[in-house]
């Protein structure tokens, strides 16, 4: 049938009034304030995990299980997502680690490129001055044989100036030379001719002082 209910001699409904035995502890639904015919033997033979849920629902532990489940859900989610994070964290620590360690590699590596960049050039460098000196230094030899060249074919040229002039000069020596002895066999064949005329001429005088 239906009940009257009461609170402080105040007439309540049902739910008011479960409400308020809920305030100080005692909940309808969970029996947890009665033990009815039967609950001693029923509870004797429950399993361990029988007693667990009976204990729940006396402490209207029952009634939170969902929303502990769920609690519990996102806990582990969260813990989850927390290792999750850290060994992504983690992860990246060492990504990090590699990626620096590349770049201080790569870094090496470009500075050796540029010491091997440097070290070529200074030995180009180096090369073409000697080049240029050694260029310069045949420059100066070959303009110094040129000149003594210059020189010599000069001389040369004097010399065969001057050779010619003694060819010439000899020339004229043994053509003046031969004509000194034509002239002079021509006088001793005249000097010849005349020798007798002479010798005449001359005993002539001299018979002539004789008298």
């Amino acid at each position: 049938g239906t009940g009257d209910y009461s609170i402080d001699e105040t007439s309540v409904t049902f739910k008011q009034y479960e409400e308020r035995l809920g305030e100080i502890g005692v909940f309808l639904k969970s029996r947890n304030f009665l033990v009815f015919q039967g609950d001693v033997e029923s509870i004797a033979r429950k399993t361990p995990k029988q007693l667990v849920e009976l204990l729940e629902q006396i402490s209207t532990s029952a009634e939170l299980r969902e929303p502990y489940e769920e609690a519990l859900k996102r806990k582990e989610e969260a813990e989850a997502e927390t290792i999750s994070c850290y060994n992504k964290q983690k992860s990246f620590k060492s990504e990090r680690r590699m990626l620096k360690d590349q770049k201080e590699e790569a870094d090496r590596f470009h500075n050796l490129l540029d010491q091997k960049a440097k070290t070529q050039s200074n030995l180009y460098l180096w090369l073409l001055y000697h080049i240029h000196q050694d260029t310069e230094e045949k420059e100066t030899a070959a303009g110094e044989l040129h000149e003594e060249l210059a020189t010599h074919t000069a001389k040369e040229q004097e010399a065969g100036r001057d050779l010619k002039d003694a060819k010439k000069k000899a020339s004229a020596a043994r053509r003046e030379t031969a004509s000194a002895e034509k002239k002079r066999v021509q006088l001793a064949a005249e000097e010849q001719k005349l020798e007798p005329s002479i010798i005449k001429t001359t005993q002539e005088i001299k018979n002539l002082t004789t008298k």
